[in-house]
């Protein structure tokens, strides 16, 4: 009786849909794999001539591009959503495609920091295959520096939404070069690849399919 349900269960197990791997290679020489699961993959390079880290990071979210989006500009309501966001609004808007936003952020360890940046977006169309962006760099001179807060100056980065199934999922990749200012020790900097990009990654995830459902 036993061998019969052993046999049922692989069986079973057998004809289950199993997770595709993430279908994701470095960017570019220098790069090296940092983290891969079956849903995200992270990239990482150091650049002492400027003293950045890079981040390039991939991963698939159940939810159309438009939604998505919605979720990774709608910089107003991050403190409701993204994790170590403290505070965050648009400063000025510039035109439809184009905003100065300010963030502060209260990450575990080290002390509070916060910038400004210049985003700017495009929507998906037939022109560009469908796929929205919204790309940043740093403005660390737009307003006044906090007491007890660092001023993050280098902070370049994007966000690329892709189509997937038709339209119906999206490829989603984070771009990132910064420097977040201060004295902070390289295995705390090393925690954004374990910890805070994976909790980004969840956190966009989740909020696109609540709102594509």
């Amino acid at each position: 009786m036993r061998s019969m349900l052993a046999l049922a269960v692989l069986a079973i197990t057998a004809l289950a849909p199993r997770a595709r791997a993430l279908d994701a290679k470095a960017p570019g020489p220098g790069w090296e794999e940092a983290k891969r699961t079956d849903d995200l993959v992270i990239f990482t390079r150091d650049n002492p001539k400027v003293g950045t880290r890079d981040i390039d990071a991939v991963s698939e979210v159940d939810a159309p591009p438009a939604v998505v989006f919605e979720v990774v500009t709608d910089f107003d309501h991050y403190v409701d959503f993204m994790p170590y966001v403290k505070e965050s609004k648009t400063a000025k808007r510039l035109s439809a495609t184009e905003l100065v936003v300010y963030s502060l952020l209260s990450p575990p360890i080290v002390d509070d920091r916060d910038y400004y940046i210049d985003v700017k977006t495009t929507t998906g169309s037939a022109a560009n295959q469908g796929v929205y962006t919204s790309a940043w760099t740093s403005r660390p001179s737009y307003g006044p520096v906090r007491d007890g807060v660092v001023r993050v100056k280098i902070n370049t980065g994007a966000w690329v939404m892709e189509p997937l199934d038709g339209g119906k999922r999206t490829r989603l990749t984070y771009h990132l070069s910064t420097n977040p200012g201060g004295s902070i020790p390289t295995w705390i900097a090393n925690l954004s690849n374990t910890k805070a990009i994976p909790n980004l990654f969840q956190a966009v995830r989740k909020r696109s399919v609540k709102l594509a459902h």
